[in-house]
């Protein structure tokens, strides 16, 4: 199971292949080869592949909202703003967000700039530790190339937890309610109108909530949607899930 950076994920996999291990790449380094299956929980004959890649958390997060509403209406657009957590940079991330904001109340001396290359603690940054290349490739392999995306992520200032704020483009019109049902008979989602990270945390669950008509677009067919997970604990789930198959366990 692979869960260094990018750059020696390739050389570990290469070696891992000469001597016949299978492999689980959660680095996202094969994520965009097309030969490399990646994991689908309905999907058990791909997990027997010598190599498996898992999606982004961000993209396995998204996973059973697309697949949902490509079913009942078909998804032609998305546009989102990604808020993700000083914990998207790992142990390291939230130690400096910590010491940050220790520093910042004792009004003490600031501690060495940590790996976003800038302070984070009381403040909101664009960018932030997302591939947003590797989400939108991720994206269109399981849910067609025709989806047109436009993604932007934003560094805030909590521990753990991703969030985002989805505009959808329907392909046909569906009413609200009716979309609401078709989400909630997603076991992987949960409805709520005040959906936070901190509900999310600790779990495996994606918050939902508040679902709203896009007054910008076309009635019927244009919608808002928020919604919250915990990235480590959704990743490590899928890894797990994944492994469980190709050992032949469910």
């Amino acid at each position: 199971m692979i869960c260094t950076p990018r750059g020696p994920a390739l050389e570990i996999i290469r070696d891992a292949l000469r001597a016949e291990v299978p492999c689980i790449d959660c680095s996202g380094a094969l994520a965009g080869q097309a030969a490399v299956p990646l994991w689908h929980p309905e999907s058990p004959e791909a997990a027997k592949a010598p190599v498996l890649a898992l999606p982004s958390s961000t993209a396995l997060a998204w996973r059973p909202i697309f697949e949902a509403l490509q079913t009942s209406a078909g998804l032609e657009r998305v546009s989102a703003t990604i808020l993700s957590s000083a914990g998207a940079w790992g142990a390291e991330g939230v130690a400096t967000l910590s010491s940050e904001s220790i520093a910042l109340f004792n009004q003490s001396e600031p501690p060495p700039i940590g790996p976003a290359g800038r302070a984070v603690a009381f403040d909101v940054v664009p960018g932030g530790a997302l591939d947003l290349e590797r989400v939108k490739g991720e994206l269109r392999r399981e849910h067609g190339e025709g989806i047109r995306l436009a993604l932007s992520a934003l560094q805030v200032p909590t521990f753990v937890g991703e969030g985002a704020q989805l505009a959808l483009e329907l392909s046909r019109t569906l009413a609200l309610d009716e979309l609401a049902r078709v989400l909630e008979a997603r076991s992987e989602l949960v409805l709520s109108e005040g959906a936070s990270l901190r509900d999310a945390v600790g779990g495996t669950s994606i918050q939902v909530g508040p679902i709203e008509a896009d007054t910008s677009g076309e009635a019927g067919r244009s919608v808002r949607l928020w919604l919250a997970f915990d990235p480590i604990r959704l990743m490590a789930d899928a890894a797990l899930r994944a492994a469980g198959q190709r050992l032949g366990l469910r």
